[in-house]
């Protein structure tokens, strides 16, 4: 690997002592982890060695073909670097200390979906998360990728940082992964390489700085704001850290870490930043910092207008009891639907938030998408199969082998006909993958064109 020699001859002036091993260590292969989802289980990598910092991570030697292992396609795991799962190790320290009553949080920069998908493992009962992107193809990624996780409490939104301008004071906690030069990708991505130079990296530190401005508002008083970076660089890492405390009323705290995770804490005056160097962690290159908000006045207050109802309408009465029976009975839901005549289900505890931001931003998904009512009876959707509040007893289900999920999921014909008729769950290891439809002589296989694997 030929790394650029400005970037070397930093490396050398900013870790004097351990250069020689920082360099060294970018010319390894990198790690390879997943992190399960605690709500699809399964035994696949229960031998394996886990991420020190997340229970839920779990480090590969060999890399398999994930997609062709239908528990990929169910989400029953995510592909995820090993240094980006701290978000979930900070968020579950946090909550240990701040028993609120409920987390608003946002993911800014949030595709693919990893950090948002360690987030969702920490949310309880009354907490959602806004996952958002400003790319409308990655948006499209990221929502893929958090339905296929199954978890209702968030919305997925496309939007730039400032369309969130009306929502002062909002957030209990925002995520901000900023863009920056990749110095921590050298290992997984040569082209982090090839367009690496010293003045995109103060770019990248200006561009930063401008993202901050229209961020630091939108965490409430007492609120929190995580803000990391896949850099070494100071011009992005140190300097944006004291940018924060100059710019805005944020005091910085310590995350807690165990000596043996390698993770290396550094402190200047009363500024505490995390470092996940290569030579040093088993994972990729990361900057994190944590800050609260300190003064008492920004809190954002809504009062909910009739407007903001509009186009849609409640099913009928009849209709909410049958999809209340499909649907986690420990959770309140509020059930819309859409001039498609798409029903959503939402967390009574965030419904009328949904409604607010609906009305500001532009969601790309929001709440779980139960299907389509047509002909007095519920077309279920594929984010229904995949979600773990789906009460999956209320159909019949169908475990297949790999072989027969993998024909599934390619979208062609399964040729055994099932002993039921009618609508059923298809399931690999009991995990859901999707919905078929069986008809006397034949089966419709419903999984979604556009998900349909193409790989033989």
């Amino acid at each position: 690997m030929d790394l650029p020699k400005a970037f070397l001859n930093r490396i050398q002036q900013d870790f004097p002592e351990e250069h020689q091993a920082f360099i060294a260590s970018l010319q390894q292969k990198p790690f390879l982890s997943v992190f399960q989802n605690p709500q699809k289980q399964s035994s696949t990598f229960a031998e394996k060695e886990t991420v020190p910092w997340s229970p839920l991570g779990k480090y590969l030697k060999e890399r398999p073909t994930f997609a062709l292992d239908p528990l990929f396609h169910a989400g029953a795991y995510y592909v995820q670097e090993p240094s980006s799962m701290f978000m979930g190790h900070i968020l579950k320290s946090l909550k240990e200390k701040d028993r609120r009553d409920a987390w608003k949080v946002l993911d800014l920069s949030a595709a693919p979906g990893g950090k948002s998908i360690n987030t969702l493992s920490q949310l309880e009962y009354d907490d959602f998360l806004i996952a958002n992107e400003i790319h409308p193809k990655r948006a499209s990624i990221l929502k893929e990728n958090l339905i296929r996780w199954g978890n209702e409490k968030v919305i997925v939104t496309n939007n730039a940082p400032e369309d969130f301008q009306n929502f002062e004071g909002y957030f209990d906690l925002v995520l901000l992964d900023a863009p920056c030069s990749g110095e921590g990708m050298f290992r997984k991505d040569t082209i982090a390489i090839q367009e690496w130079s010293a003045e995109n990296v103060q770019m990248c530190g200006a561009r930063q700085k401008d993202i901050l401005k229209e961020v630091l508002p939108l965490v409430k008083s007492g609120g929190y704001l995580v803000y990391s970076t896949c850099t070494f660089a100071q011009a992005e890492n140190e300097e944006n850290l004291n940018f924060i405390l100059t710019e805005a009323p944020f005091e910085s705290l310590q995350i807690p870490i165990e000596k043996d995770w390698g993770i290396v804490e550094k402190q200047v005056n009363k500024a505490y930043s995390y470092h996940f160097l290569p030579h040093k962690v088993k994972g990729e290159g990361l900057f994190v910092t944590l800050l609260q908000r300190t003064d008492e006045e920004n809190i954002y207050s809504f009062k909910l207008k009739k407007k903001a109802f509009q186009n849609w309408q409640k099913p009928k009465k009849t209709i909410q009891e049958v999809l209340v029976t499909y649907l986690n009975p420990k959770q309140d839901w509020i059930f819309w639907q859409d001039t498609e005549a798409r029903i959503f289900a939402f967390p009574e505890s965030f419904h009328e938030d949904f409604l607010v931001l609906r009305k500001h931003l532009y969601l790309k998904n929001a709440g779980l998408l139960m299907g389509e009512w047509k002909k007095e009876q519920l077309i279920p959707s594929i984010d229904l199969a995949l979600s773990t509040s789906f009460a999956s007893d209320t159909f019949p289900k169908w475990e297949l082998t790999q072989e027969e999920a993998l024909t599934y999921l390619r979208k062609e014909n399964l040729l055994q006909l099932p002993s039921w008729q009618g609508w059923g769950l298809v399931t690999c290891q009991s995990i859901p993958l999707g919905w078929v439809k069986v008809l006397k002589n034949r089966i419709n296989n419903y999984y979604p064109s556009n998900w349909r694997l193409r790989m033989k």
